[in-house]
């Protein structure tokens, strides 16, 4: 249990806590003006928004596009030496520490519907439409706007050491936190834990004194979207090495860790017994369910086992460094597991379309299956893993002709 918090604690903290605390710490050591040359300094912003916007055209996500330029506008606002806007500085930054949050949780909300189409236009006004109000308000009503952004909307017994923040910029983050925070636990998605990181960058560079120069700013808005980026990029990968459907890993997966198996390992093929005709009966969402519910079971199979969805109704698992006759007591309390489990029909889908039939099949429990197949890599054989995968597909046809529901070797 505790080595499983750990794991979930380190994934939400890798990269984006891991990024954060190195720009913290360069900016807690001097690094950028007695390192860095100032070159860099200037333009890293340009270099990330570009990359972060031409990403996120690439790959069609909108949200990168709309957070990286939002980031970017209040670092250029913050840190643009322009004397017409150094005055409006505190201005800037208290309209910023209640909009910029905001944005960014409705980024992460939002879903992707391009940023050339009709909505993504739209969005992208309504953006624009925010700094050019906040400009109209102190020009013409100065007095209004700063008791706005002042408003005491909180009668804390305590103050916050350390922070310079006004009550609606405090509402405004603990809003745009608590809502990432809950999309992340629904999605666990690589991006969403991006914004989470990189509203956190914001914060730090919107309310905290220590930050309150230009420098500092620059860089930990600048960390921000390089947080988002590498968020994008890891949610590619996940997409082309992890199967949607069931979370278990894919085939690409597959064949990569086939590459890195030793001189000794065993691969056991799985398989639903009588699928398609569960399928048939009770349709292919209910077919959906089942194939979540068995890879769930096998997402940790034991033995130093790794499960994979290999296609279909089928998956594999690689014993790395085991010979068939250590791994079949895994598969084996495996297979009786799932056995145990059964599934529950929580709807069927044919039913639905017959008013009589309708929640016949609802909480009626069900038989589920599995066959399996394993073969070890011969001492004297082949080091293709393709050879040892066709020899745990015999096993596997030996599991089903010999009546399913058992594990068979070669």
């Amino acid at each position: 249990m505790f080595l499983k918090i750990s794991r979930t604690l380190l994934r939400f903290f890798i990269p984006g806590g891991i990024l954060l605390l190195a720009a913290a710490f360069t900016i807690y050591n001097h690094w950028p003006t007695t390192q860095m040359p100032p070159a860099i300094l200037r333009l890293a912003p340009y270099a990330v928004a570009g990359g972060g916007i031409l990403l996120g055209w690439r790959f069609n996500r909108s949200k990168l596009v709309f957070a990286i330029f939002a980031l970017f506008t209040v670092e250029r606002l913050l840190t643009l030496p322009i004397p017409a806007l150094v005055p409006a500085h505190p201005l800037i930054i208290k309209a910023a520490a209640i909009l910029l949050p905001l944005n960014l949780a409705y980024y992460t909300l939002m879903t992707e519907r391009g940023f050339l189409t009709k909505r993504g236009i739209i969005r992208l006004i309504l953006f624009g439409f925010q700094p050019f109000l906040v400009v109209a308000l102190h020009h013409w009503q100065p007095a209004k706007l700063q008791q706005w952004l002042k408003m005491p909307l909180f009668n804390l017994p305590f103050t916050i050491p350390r922070l310079s923040i006004t009550d609606p910029a405090l509402c405004s983050f603990a809003i745009s936190f608590l809502l990432i925070l809950l999309v992340y636990a629904r999605r666990r998605s690589a991006l969403e834990n991006a914004f989470f990181w990189a509203t956190i960058s914001a914060f730090m560079a919107l309310t905290v004194p220590f930050f309150n120069n230009p420098q500092a700013i620059s860089i930990l808005l600048t960390m921000a979207g390089l947080i988002l980026i590498v968020g994008v990029i890891e949610t590619a990968h996940t997409m082309a090495f992890r199967d949607e459907l069931t979370s278990l890993p894919g085939r690409r997966a597959l064949e990569e860790a086939l590459l890195k198996l030793g001189s000794r390992y065993t691969i056991a093929m799985l398989d639903i017994d009588f699928f398609k005709k569960f399928n048939d009966t009770y349709g292919h969402d209910v077919g959906d369910q089942v194939l979540r519910m068995v890879a769930s079971k096998m997402a940790q199979p034991g033995g130093g086992g790794k499960a994979f969805r290999y296609g279909g109704e089928e998956f594999t698992i690689l014993f790395n460094g085991k010979d068939a006759e250590e791994a079949v007591p895994h598969l084996e309390r495996l297979r009786k597991t799932i056995e145990a489990s059964g599934f529950s029909l929580r709807g069927d889908k044919r039913a639905k379309q017959n008013k009589k039939k309708r929640g016949k099949n609802n909480g009626r429990k069900v038989s589920v299956t599995i066959s399996i197949g394993a073969a070890n890599r011969q001492a004297n054989g082949p080091a293709d893993p393709q050879a040892v995968i066709k020899a745990a597909d015999k096993a596997l046809y030996k599991a089903k002709d010999g009546g399913r529901n058992q594990v068979a070797t070669v």
